[in-house]
């Protein structure tokens, strides 16, 4: 794991964890960091003050994201499809939940009292009580869902469905879809590829990452094989602007979204870039 400092733009640490790390989440009081561990099947557990792993959590087959919560930290293990419940002061798994087919995002509510999984092979999303850790809903969403996020105020949780060129809105008051924002209708142009390489036609506008601003009016949606960052009405869906990602100041194939609201910065992971930075966009 590469620790960067945004502002210096620079790396200042590089921390040795497990084989493929591919999610990560930070606990509340910043102090340590989680890392999922694609092929080594376990967790990282970081400690922020001495850049280093401290412990590994063993959880199921190919972990893939993670959500914090308190003192609670949920994995998604795609080839299980299951989520692991581990105690972070602790250090260990509390108990391993049955989610849909192949989940690949978890959001937690503010509360704490929910936790939303992204099941990619199903085309749904799960509403898991954190107290119970019971299925309380099972939402139709897209198809080949990817990622999700949650408004400020917990109320409207965003679904980005890559093969289906949409985002759908869940009302999580009534755990249920309200409304299918359709994405093809805003950008076909010619894409890129992985590494630069150019598609000859034109492509839809596949969702990879989403986001939301932090007064919850604007939605941040990455497009992979567009190579396009796109800022949309969270409640209209309207597209309000779109940046180029696809040269060589941004990199290409944007894979996640992550903001720091305060001052205004967007960062944005990239294929073939280690991070992006994008001011003033949201």
């Amino acid at each position: 794991m590469t620790v960067v400092d945004p502002y210096a733009r620079t790396e200042v640490a590089r921390i040795l964890v497990g084989r493929t790390p591919s999610g990560i989440a930070v606990d509340p009081d910043g102090e340590r960091i989680y890392v999922a561990n694609f092929s080594s099947n376990d967790v990282s557990i970081v400690d922020v003050r001495v850049a280093a792993e401290t412990s590994r959590v063993k959880v199921g087959k190919q972990p893939w994201a993670l959500a914090c919560s308190g003192d609670r930290l949920y994995v998604a293990n795609a080839h299980t499809d299951t989520m692991s419940v581990v105690d972070t002061d602790a250090q260990r798994v509390l108990d391993t939940v049955r989610t849909g087919r192949r989940p690949t995002s978890l959001v937690a509510s503010p509360s704490g009292d929910c936790v939303y999984v992204c099941n990619n092979a199903d085309a749904t999303v799960s509403a898991i009580d954190a107290r119970t850790l019971g299925t309380v809903a099972t939402i139709e969403v897209g198809r080949n869902p990817v990622d999700m996020a949650l408004d400020p105020s917990g109320t409207r949780l965003y679904v980005a469905n890559r093969r289906s060129q949409s985002i759908t809105v869940v009302d999580t008051t009534a755990l249920e879809a309200i409304q299918t924002v359709q994405l093809s209708t805003l950008s076909n142009r010619p894409g890129v590829g992985l590494f630069g390489v150019a598609f000859a036609d034109p492509v839809l506008p596949e969702p990879l990452a989403v986001g939301v601003s932090g007064d919850g009016a604007r939605l941040l949606v990455a497009f992979w094989d567009a190579g396009t960052l796109a800022v949309l009405d969270a409640r209209g869906g309207s597209r309000v602007s779109e940046t180029q990602l696809d040269d060589a100041k941004y990199g290409i194939g944007p894979i996640e979204i992550a903001a720091d609201w305060p001052n205004r910065r967007l960062y944005v992971s990239c294929a073939d870039h280690a991070l992006v930075t994008v001011r003033d966009e949201v």
